[in-house]
Parts: C-alpha cells; sequence; structure tokens
C-alpha cells in the first residue's frame, strides 16, 4: 500500500501524482499489488470554509471529500479499468 500525503486538495500541498505513479510503476514490475491509500484531513466545500477546517467522522461526507481529492489531483486517473 502507498500513502501519498494528501492533506487536502491543493497540489501545493501534497504528494504529486507523478511520484506515486512512478512508484506504482516499479512496484508493479516487481510482481506487487499496489493499492493507494488515504484519509485526507481538509477540502474545500466540505470542511475547510474561509481557512477554517472543521472536523468529521460523518461516513458520507469523508468519503465524498476522499473521492473530491482524488479526483482534483489526478489520482482516480491512476486506477485500473
Amino acid at each position: 500500500m502507498l500513502k501519498p500525503n494528501l492533506t487536502g486538495d491543493s497540489p501545493m500541498i501534497t504528494t504529486k501524482p507523478v511520484v506515486i505513479k512512478t512508484l506504482v510503476q516499479l512496484m508493479q514490475k516487481a510482481g506487487k499489488e499496489v493499492m493507494i491509500g488515504e484519509g485526507s484531513a481538509a477540502a474545500s466545500s466540505f470542511n475547510a470554509i474561509n481557512n477554517e477546517i472543521f472536523r468529521t467522522k460523518k461516513e458520507e461526507i469523508c468519503d465524498k471529500m476522499q473521492q473530491h481529492v482524488f479526483d482534483t489531483l489526478g489520482y482516480s486517473e491512476m486506477q485500473n479499468p
């Protein structure tokens, strides 16, 4: 499992997708099964409002927020078809 540092939906404060994509390719060439896992801490329109972060444990919010972060930063594009 690879765990990028996706603390939010801004590419300025997260692990670049090209780094993880390269690691995925190297691991797959070595015959490894690869998964990417993350639990982002904040994302605009979810729990980051006007530079304030509000914590939540609500699964429906966290799941949608994580998908938004993966989509926004380009990590969803790495998913196998």
